[in-house]
């Protein structure tokens, strides 16, 4: 097993109102664990009905993720009011593989009646976009606005299947067991809020609007599915 990961950035400022900030990240590690299950069935009431199997699991996988962000912040001259916005970008890698051995046994003299071998490969990709501005603005020592918007795009792909080993060591893929899946989201929103104190007593008003939409296509088969939410409310108090 073994785990990397690694960050730079820089800011850079334009002023003594104005700064650019900027980042990048790699994630990065492999894993091969192994797993042996044990499964004995022990019947008192017909012996031939007892069997004992073995199963042993040896996977190896990877994954990657390189990721980048750009800010960028100004400082009104009034204390406390201030504009930010962000820009992230996400792009992940990942492969698996799984070789499963069952033995069958046969009991109770626990000799190996047969042996059946399976292997399990998967891998997939995503990318992540989020944009993001928001806006403060103290109206008084007490009470201050604030308003922002933030949009956010997800893509991604995966594919999994299903083979049988065969006694030459060729893998045969099983009837309907490939699944290719393709996949692409977004939610874009916006928030305002107000929050106000007199004497000892605390409030905030804030309406937040919100659209989503999700689409999935199985490759193999364009089959698809979709879920849109149109444009909606939520207050709060």
């Amino acid at each position: 097993h073994n785990f990397g990961f690694g960050r730079a950035g820089f800011d850079f400022f334009v002023n003594n109102r104005n700064t650019i900030s900027a980042n990048v990240s790699m994630v990065r590690g492999k894993f091969h664990p192994e797993t042996i299950s044990e499964l004995l069935v022990d019947s008192l009431y017909n012996v031939k009905t007892s069997s004992y199997t073995e199963r042993t699991s040896n996977t190896e996988g990877m994954f990657r993720r390189l990721g980048s962000q750009i800010s960028f912040k100004h400082n009104f001259p009034k204390p406390g009011r201030e504009l930010t916005a962000d820009a992230t970008f996400n792009s992940s890698r990942n492969e698996n593989s799984n070789h499963i051995l069952t033995d069958y046994y046969n009991y109770p003299s626990n000799t190996i009646r047969k042996s059946f071998a399976q292997q399990q490969n998967g891998e997939g990709r995503g990318k992540n976009l989020v944009v993001q501005s928001d806006f403060t603005n103290p109206i008084t020592e007490k009470s201050k606005m604030e308003m922002g918007i933030r949009a956010q795009f997800n893509k991604s792909n995966s594919t999994n299947a299903f083979y049988i080993v065969d006694p030459s060591g060729q893998l045969v893929l099983q009837p309907s067991s490939q699944i290719d899946y393709e996949s692409n989201d977004h939610v874009i929103a916006g928030y305002t809020t107000f929050t106000n104190q007199l004497k000892n007593f605390g409030y905030q008003l804030g309406l937040r609007v919100e659209s989503s939409g999700y689409e999935a296509t199985l490759l193999k088969t364009s089959e698809k599915f979709t879920n849109d939410f149109p444009v909606s409310f939520f207050p709060s108090v």
